[in-house]
């Protein structure tokens, strides 16, 4: 062998020196590679197999409790410890505007939530494009990453975790398990969302039982009451009650029908109902009410006797159950029957009088319809129908029978709707007729039970009374013309014999005589007065007294010649009206005091005062008071034993009007006249 193939023997013996060296140590770097990858794939399938361990736990305990408030609560420990992280939050999605923060769970004891529901605004609109992408919103600062949350197929809320002590990487293992998680939680919010919502109809279903038990309850008390109600009512009702089925035997019967056929209720059940002998009446009907398929309501009145006496029964029935039973009632109305057959005979004899009254009636309902009308009536209107063609009329078809013969229809229209209205009796109203005749009118409200039942009008003819009425009136107004015409002639004839005495004063010097003509002078004008006082006075047989007595006192003044500046005059009286009986003795004793005092209470032209009071109390007794501060009536004087004739005077007139005098002696002298009106039988 030459040494250049020796050369490139070991040339070659180099090479492949080098080759299987750099072979075995691509081998080793193959196999450490793979042992490396084995390594690391075993890792992670040990790392993966604990995340499953790890998610099972913590799916195993979110679904230990059904309540979401306990879901999220350990949803959010769960995360915070497989994390390892500072804070999670849970935040529901309530609306639009506004996340609700469910659950937290955190390291520090201040959790900072800072602008998280700003950041989840933010972030909201990628949630809708991709609700169940997980988002890592990481910084330089903090890590932090959201888990979206469903509920069914509507996005829910969000998981958000993040971490700021320590630099933090989100692992895809992490990821997967949070999306997985995510998932798991999904289905437990969906559970306890039906499991909430089962409570709630359980609770509803059982508040539901509840209150359908207490309805049930009140109802079975209102139900119990009802009966016990009906049955005090059926016990109660004054008549016999009986059911009935459509085979004609009995249902059953109430305690009174039992009890008036000496028998027991439950006796009468399943028994025909014609099985007592004297109720064959009761029984046709009750066969015949049956027989009408029909007919649902029934009723005849039964007359039977009693120990030969006539009894009334009022049968009513109806039926119920579909016309296979019915219900009877049976009511004594034998008192009943008696009041209509009293009624019907008094309403008969009402209506016989009315018919036959002199003066027209009309009777109408409360409607105005004609009910009544009598012939008088017609014939007061000239009416050609017959009062029984005008029953029924409405007001308005009547009045045109009749309303047209008024002399002024429209007041007479206005007038009767007035009285319709005020609904009050009226009395003597007076119309005049075309033909000039004078009705009177009464209007009677027909009140039965305090209500208003209907219309009375009565009409009369009083022409002829209103022609007597006339004559009469004038008749009257000739006697009073003649009266006061006899009292001013009295009064005259008075008058002169007053001159008459005045003049025959003229022939004597004596002073006695003189005054005794001047007292005669003095009652005859005072009597004089008061009948010109009833002349002028609007009636005739009283006048004001206090008016007559000023003008007597005037008078007297006048005729004794007193002046006011020596005796002056006070006077007080009442406005009191008194007879020609009375006046004429009161106005003497008047007359006497005031003359008296004139002459005797102020001796040599002494000045003085004169009282006069007029009263009349209650009951009407007159008090005539006379009083003066004169000297007096001496102590040893008795005025009743006095020869005067003034004094005698007023002692026979106080007894003739049968008054009281009394006279008082307290500076000066005072007399108190009581008395009553005299009342005398009319001379005309």
């Amino acid at each position: 062998m030459d040494v250049n193939t020796l050369a490139l023997v070991n040339s070659l013996r180099e090479k492949i020196s080098h080759l299987e060296q750099k072979q075995r140590e691509n081998l080793k770097q193959q196999k450490a590679d793979l042992q490396g990858e084995v390594k690391q794939y075993t890792e992670q399938l040990s790392q993966q197999a604990q995340g499953n361990r790890l998610l099972e736990e913590m799916v195993a305990e979110i679904r230990q409790s059904l309540d979401i408030k306990e879901i999220l609560k350990t949803t959010a420990q769960q995360v915070k410890a497989f994390l390892n992280v500072e804070q999670v939050f849970i935040y529901h999605r309530v609306s639009p505007q506004q996340w609700e923060l469910r659950a937290i769970a955190s390291s520090d004891s201040q959790s900072k939530q800072g602008d998280i529901t700003k950041e989840l605004d933010k972030q909201f609109s990628d949630f809708e494009k991709n609700p169940k992408k997980i988002q890592d919103t990481s910084s330089e600062d903090i890590a932090k990453i959201i888990v979206p949350l469903e509920q069914g197929e509507q996005f829910w809320g969000v998981i958000y975790a993040y971490e700021q002590r320590q630099p933090r990487y989100w692992s895809e293992l992490e990821i997967e398990l949070l999306d997985r998680l995510a998932a798991q939680i999904a289905i437990a919010l969906q559970q306890a969302q039906l499991y909430e919502k089962s409570q709630q109809a359980e609770a509803e279903l059982k508040q539901f039982n509840q209150k359908l038990e207490e309805k049930v309850k009140k109802r079975t008390q209102q139900l119990e009451k009802a009966n016990e109600q009906l049955q005090a009512v059926i016990d109660a009702v004054p008549g016999f009650i009986s059911w009935i089925d459509s085979d004609l035997k009995y249902l059953g019967v109430n305690q009174r029908l039992a009890k008036a056929l000496k028998m027991q209720p439950e006796e009468f059940i399943g028994k025909d109902i014609g099985f007592i002998n004297h109720r064959q009446e009761f029984g046709g009907f009750i066969e015949s009410f049956f027989q009408d398929s029909q007919q649902i309501l029934s009723k005849t009145t039964i007359k039977n006797y009693v120990n030969g006496v006539p009894r009334y029964h009022l049968l009513v029935a109806q039926k119920y159950n579909q016309g296979k039973a019915a219900v009877s009632v049976g009511i004594d109305i034998t008192e009943r029957k008696q009041v209509e057959q009293q009624l019907h005979a008094t309403t008969s004899r009402l209506i016989t009088l009315i018919k036959n009254l002199q003066v027209g009636v009309v009777l109408q309902d409360r409607n105005l319809n004609v009910l009544l009308v009598n012939q008088p009536f017609c014939d007061l209107f000239d009416i050609s129908v017959t009062p029984n063609e005008l029953v029924g009329k409405s007001n308005y078809e009547f009045e045109e029978y009749y309303g047209e013969l008024f002399q002024d229809q429209s007041n007479f229209e206005q007038r009767n709707q007035e009285i319709l209205e005020a609904n009050s009796l009226v009395t003597n109203e007076e119309w005049v007729l075309q033909n000039h005749k004078t009705l009177e009118r009464d209007y009677i409200p027909v009140i039965v039970d305090n209500f208003h039942q209907g219309h009375l009008w009565m009409y009369r003819d009083i022409t002829e009374r209103k022609r007597y009425e006339t004559e009469l009136e004038n008749s009257l107004q000739e006697k009073e013309m003649l009266l006061k015409e006899i009292h001013h002639r009295v009064k005259n004839n008075l008058l002169v014999v007053s001159n008459l005495l005045e003049f025959q004063s003229d022939y004597t010097d004596n002073p006695q005589v003189l005054s005794i003509l001047e007292d005669s002078q003095n009652r005859v004008q005072s009597m004089a007065l008061i009948h010109e006082k009833l002349y002028r006075s609007t009636g005739l047989n009283k006048i004001d007294f206090g008016e007559y007595l000023e003008a007597l006192l005037e008078n007297l003044f006048e005729s004794y010649n007193i002046t006011e500046s020596r005796i002056s005059l006070e006077t007080e009286v009442d406005l009191i009206f008194l007879n020609i009986e009375t006046a004429n003795p009161c106005g003497l004793i008047v007359n006497e005091l005031i003359s008296n005092a004139f002459k005797h209470a102020f001796p040599d032209n002494r000045k003085g005062k004169i009282w006069l009071y007029l009263s009349q109390d209650s009951e009407k007794e007159v008090t005539l008071i006379v009083k003066d501060n004169g000297v007096g009536i001496p102590e040893e004087l008795d005025i009743t034993k006095l020869d005067s004739l003034g004094m005698e005077l007023i002692s026979t007139l106080t007894q003739q009007i049968k008054g009281n005098l009394e006279i008082k002696q307290d500076n000066g002298t005072t007399f108190i006249l009581t008395f009553s009106e005299r009342k005398y039988r009319k001379r005309y």
